[in-house]
């Protein structure tokens, strides 16, 4: 069982190396040694020696104990925000920013960045939210909000139509405003979307994951906009939460943009295998035709 299951596994995102290859990379990930690794699966260091010369295989109930060990550590927030390569300033393709004490300011700072830019913002968030409260939290002035350059679009008529989560129509429904933007004299469009609500409103895991590869898809196709997605800080849903992380090239943090050293990590979609999850959550990654259907056409480069 263990031998179909690893060669399974080695089908997420094209290469994926042998049990033993993926262990080590754990491990040194974590900056564990290997008798700091065997304390934490219960064995003799001797043993993980083993694993990790390929002499031996570890049993799937030690793998599984150890992926979920990696994906706790990997998406503890202040932890994942120590690791990534600081770079303070600038509007970055496609960045996301988690819930926690300070970010507020630091995705206000971001749309200003863009506005200083030239970017045309869209900031998507509850259309019967408070939008003082979010101004506040951002910590933006009220006179913001009728700023030329600045829109504010409700949640559910971008994500949904007659009351379904759906992708097309969101897809359609961004590039129209897009082309609008563009007819207005924008070359440079900034999109910041609250995703905070959507699985309070019924969105399944499997639906967000797939908006996340298509955003991906889209903003790795092009040039002319840029994205930030708030979440919930990581660690409810660990499955979930794993490919949000994966999905995204840059963090927002309280102190500005650090690059995520998890983007697109092929080491989490192993654990998420490991800990029974799908294989990239049932989707493979989008083709470029599904990632032309939302905000702009790709540029050449």
């Amino acid at each position: 069982m263990l031998y179909y299951t690893v060669r399974m596994l080695e089908s997420i995102e094209g290469r994926q190396g042998s049990v033993s290859s993926w262990l080590h990379k754990v491990r040194t990930r974590l900056d564990l040694s290997q008798h700091d690794l065997a304390r934490i699966l219960g064995v003799h260091w001797v043993t993980v020696s083993r694993w990790e010369n390929g002499h031996n295989e570890p049993k799937m109930s030690q793998l599984s104990r150890l992926a979920l060990f990696f994906l706790k550590e990997a998406l503890d927030p202040w932890r994942l925000m120590g690791l990534g390569a600081s770079f303070q300033s600038g509007v970055v393709s496609h960045a996301v920013a988690y819930e926690l004490p300070g970010v507020g300011p630091a995705v206000g700072r971001y749309v200003a960045a863009g506005l200083r830019r030239g970017f045309r913002v869209f900031f998507v968030f509850p259309g019967d939210g408070d939008r003082d409260g979010l101004l506040r939290w951002l910590g933006l002035p009220a006179g913001v909000v009728g700023r030329r350059g600045v829109d504010f679009l409700p949640t559910r008529e971008v994500f949904f139509r007659h009351g379904m989560f759906d992708i097309t129509h969101m897809s359609w429904h961004l590039r129209g405003i897009a082309e609008e933007a563009s007819r207005a004299g924008y070359l440079r469009i900034l999109w910041v979307c609250d995703m905070r609500p959507l699985l309070s409103w019924g969105v399944g895991r499997r639906e967000l994951v797939s908006l996340e590869y298509v955003t991906d898809a889209v903003f790795r196709c092009q040039d002319r906009s840029r994205g930030l997605s708030v979440h919930v800080a990581p660690g409810e849903e660990l499955l979930l939460d794993a490919c949000i992380l994966c999905r995204h090239p840059w963090i927002l943090a309280p102190g500005g943009l650090i690059r995520n050293p998890y983007y697109n990590d092929p080491l989490l979609c192993r654990a998420r295998g490991y800990l029974g999850g799908e294989l990239n959550a049932g989707f493979s990654p989008p083709g470029r035709g599904l990632a032309e259907g939302v905000g702009f056409e790709p540029t050449e480069h």
